[in-house]
């Protein structure tokens, strides 16, 4: 079995993201075999102070997930990322310190491990940071029809129209009529 890095880059988002990033890298389905979170911050703290970062680091430990917290040398990600490739794992994945894996990623992603493969990535959907409540309607997913085309875990390619998501023609049901999910309204589930 291949051994796995989970390689975190951070600058300035101690108490932003980088606790949820650590936490979801924790629940994966799939465990990786070593967290490294790479500093790169121009003031650094000690973390092992702060109470939220000793709850996620006994977390860690009662997993069996090994960590380390790196003061890297303020040089930028790409010599974080090259820090990653030299510590002698089979695969690095790389996880900004802003993008909150969902549980399944690193499972998902390792079934594509092979040894003709260089690489496998992933998707990232970036959902609105502020988004504006006042016109609220009560459907559900109202933000998720802001992409034109999404993917599934499968690699089945989906287009987005009219609030209704369509598998393409390729991948359709046997009766060749595009399967489909539709937003149901809050109120009425219709």
């Amino acid at each position: 079995m291949a051994s796995i890095l989970c390689s975190v880059a951070t600058r300035g988002r101690y108490h932003s993201t980088l606790p949820m990033v650590i936490n979801a890298t924790a629940n994966q389905t799939k465990l990786p075999d070593k967290l490294i979170i790479f500093d790169d911050n121009d003031a650094p703290e000690d973390m092992r102070n702060n109470f939220i970062y000793q709850h996620l680091f006994s977390i860690l430990n009662y997993k069996g997930i090994k960590w380390e917290w790196l003061f890297a040398d303020k040089k930028g990600q790409h010599h974080i990322h090259q820090m990653a490739n030299a510590m002698g794992y089979d695969w690095v994945w790389r996880v900004d310190d802003d993008a909150i894996p969902e549980p399944n990623v690193l499972k998902e992603l390792s079934v594509w491990i092979d040894k003709d493969v260089g690489a496998i990535g992933g998707s990232i959907l970036t959902l609105p940071v502020n988004p504006d409540t006042s016109k609220v309607t009560g459907k559900i997913g109202l933000y998720a029809f802001r992409y034109k085309t999404i993917f599934s875990p499968k690699f089945k390619k989906f287009n987005i129209k009219n609030n209704t998501i369509t598998q393409n023609q390729s991948n359709t049901q046997a009766n060749n009529k595009p399967t489909s999910i539709k937003q149901t309204s809050k109120k009425t589930g219709k």
